[in-house]
């Protein structure tokens, strides 16, 4: 207390507006408990008897606190990533193959049917083209029974059921047989190496 008495007896004396800036700015880094329970009045004091007004600003605690906010709001943009997709397995690619094949047959669909194929000929080409006219209508239907796989080599057994329309008759033909296709892998996708029946079922 008696420290601030002797800063209100200063203060009617008129001082350099620099020396009772000086005298405030030690009094804050001190920790003077009794000048900051009287912040306000020591504030008006030194507005009345500074010509600088300008110079006693006491918003320095604030403006500290200001940009403490704004850094801490992009740490939460980080949380907003998206997880990567996965690559489906080996079961799930050459299933899409086998959904490929059944619409390639359905609608006759020569580039398609071709496109999952490890190789193929020009004369395959010509007498798939040649199948392909011969029917009106083609459905297929493929359930697998099991799969061996080994390493970038996968055999393939299922059922095989198909029903077919020749051009210009009515005539239905149906079949069930079991298959037996084989599987190479090549640059991470599934083509079909080898087809060939099993045994026919009716």
């Amino acid at each position: 207390m008696k420290s601030w008495a002797s800063f209100h007896e200063m203060t009617t004396v008129r001082k350099a507006a620099s020396v009772l800036f000086t005298l405030l700015l030690l009094m804050f880094f001190n920790g003077c408990r009794g000048c900051m329970e009287k912040g306000e009045e020591q504030e008006i004091t030194i507005t009345l008897q500074t010509e600088k007004p300008t110079e006693t600003t006491v918003s320095p605690p604030t403006t500290k606190t200001q940009p403490r906010v704004k850094k801490r709001a992009p740490e939460a943009s980080p949380m907003n990533i998206a997880p990567q997709p996965q690559k489906g397995s080996d079961l799930e690619l050459i299933q899409s193959v086998l959904d490929r094949q059944k619409k390639a047959f359905e609608t006759k669909d020569l580039n398609l049917y071709i496109s999952d194929l490890a190789t193929v000929t020009d004369k395959e080409t010509s007498g798939f083209r040649d199948s392909f006219k011969k029917y009106d209508e083609i459905l297929v239907e493929f359930t697998i029974e099991s799969i061996d796989l080994k390493g970038e080599m996968a055999h393939v057994t299922m059922l095989q059921k198909t029903r077919l329309r020749l051009k210009g008759s009515d005539r239905i033909q149906e079949g069930l047989m079991r298959v037996l296709w084989g599987f190479i892998k090549k640059e991470g996708n599934w083509r079909i190496a080898e087809t060939k029946k099993v045994e026919s079922i009716h």
